[in-house]
């Protein structure tokens, strides 16, 4: 029986499009339950997205757990018999977006087996051709990489070789993501290799309408507000990118020039990154230590050379230095930095986040040190203390959404060839 496309919602007749592709290759579907016991997912965080999982106590007693990953649950029931399985599925997975758990649809695929070039090759090919399906005549791009360039990602989990992510024009983040994981398969006791990858069709939500009055040709710019985003626009100007509207005194927060394909608009520092990350500027410029805070899927593109400046440890001087053993309390701004600072070093820390006059902190006995950006080191000398430790050296750094830059590499790298040009002069 046919069911009409205008019954269908635009996501359910890609899944059916994709099932029906998956299939004509040889796949055969895949059921699983919602829900797993909670201890396949303790056991195998290392290979999860994220940390996180969804428990709740069944009726038995047992720790259950909504699925977060529908390929541990593949792995762990597929026969070790020796032979190939072609597999597809089409479930929703429940896992943290960082702020708050979400249902995620997912079509995708996975062969388990002894495979060789021409099975590795399959795969490939039907990733491209899934895109293809839900490109719906845009532009896309299938990015292989193998594992040397894995570090790179920050989202690869137990992919350990060939890895893969797909993108399509007009939406901001990757549609489809994929590789091998060997590693996986052995850590279950099971021999051959595996390959395989999903489709997020929440993200097709994510599609900028063509007619969004933005004009194709021109790189959007997202310029922290204050000083070091005027800095920015000056290296952005002298490098051929000028937009003489920019300088006049308006409230405007957009100004275009088409004549030099760029368009500008002011945002909040902080917020920068947020919106070179989905899609709403393809490229930024945002201090280091925004990056290192707040870890966006965006790429890092050039050093501007422009708001130097040191993350630093700095403490009271003369201060008795604390036993390794004790706790060390840290009140910081930065505490992801913290964290990851010490965590690195073995130290266990109890973070104090402030917003501001953070050199207060030790002088009143709330911490035993503070992490911070030193730029002269005067506030510091002013309440007697000092840099004890640097963390990290930070600058203003021109990032790109991941996206856009397959699409527009030609134009960025060109802009960034100029402004590389320019920092030097």
């Amino acid at each position: 029986m046919e069911i009409p496309n205008d019954i269908l919602s635009y996501d359910e007749q890609i899944t059916i499009e994709l099932r029906k592709l998956y299939k004509s290759y040889g796949y055969t579907p895949y059921k699983m339950s919602r829900f797993e016991e909670y201890e396949l997912y303790a056991r195998n965080k290392a290979f999860l997205p994220s940390g996180d999982i969804l428990t709740f106590t069944g009726i038995s007693g047992k720790l259950m757990a909504l699925r977060p990953d529908v390929t541990l649950s593949i792995v762990k029931n597929a026969l070790n018999d020796g032979k190939l399985k072609k597999l597809y599925y089409n479930e929703n997975i429940y896992r943290s977006d960082g702020t708050e758990y979400k249902e995620q649809m997912q079509v995708g695929l996975e062969c388990i087996g002894e495979l060789d070039a021409e099975k590795v090759n399959e795969v490939l090919m039907l990733a491209q051709k899934s895109l293809d399906i839900i490109a719906d005549g845009r532009k896309t791009h299938l990015d292989i990489f193998h594992a040397e360039k894995k570090a790179e990602k920050n989202d690869l989990t137990y992919y350990d070789d060939l890895t893969f992510q797909g993108y399509i024009e007009g939406i901001p983040v990757k549609v489809l993501s994929g590789g091998r994981y060997d590693e996986l398969l052995r850590k279950f006791g099971k021999n051959g290799g595996a390959i395989g990858f999903a489709v997020y069709l929440n993200i097709l939500e994510k599609r900028v309408p063509a007619e969004n009055g933005v004009n194709p040709g021109v790189l959007s710019v997202a310029l922290p507000k204050g000083r070091l985003g005027e800095k920015a626009y000056e290296l952005f100007e002298l490098s051929g990118y000028e937009c003489p509207e920019i300088k006049k005194a308006s409230r405007k927060l957009v100004f275009e020039s088409p004549e030099n394909g760029i368009r500008y608009f002011w945002v909040k520092p902080s917020d920068v990154a947020v919106y070179v990350e989905r899609g709403a500027a393809d490229i930024g410029v945002v201090g280091k230590d925004i990056l290192l805070e707040n870890s966006k899927d965006v790429y890092e593109l050039l050093d501007l050379g422009i708001g130097k400046c040191t993350m630093c440890v700095a403490a009271e001087k003369n201060r008795v230095p604390e036993r390794p053993e004790k706790t060390l309390s840290v009140a910081t701004k930065f505490p992801n930095i913290a964290r990851d600072y010490y965590t690195n070093r073995g130290r266990e820390i109890d973070v104090i986040e402030l917003n501001g006059s953070i050199e207060l902190a030790p002088l009143l006995g709330l911490s035993d040190v503070v992490v911070d950006i030193v730029e002269t080191g005067n506030t510091l000398l002013e309440n007697n203390m000092e840099p004890i430790e640097k963390i990290a050296d930070i600058s203003a750094r021109l990032i790109s959404n991941k996206a856009s830059y397959k699409f527009n590499r030609g134009k960025i790298d060109k802009l960034c060839e100029k402004i590389a040009a320019t920092v030097k002069s």
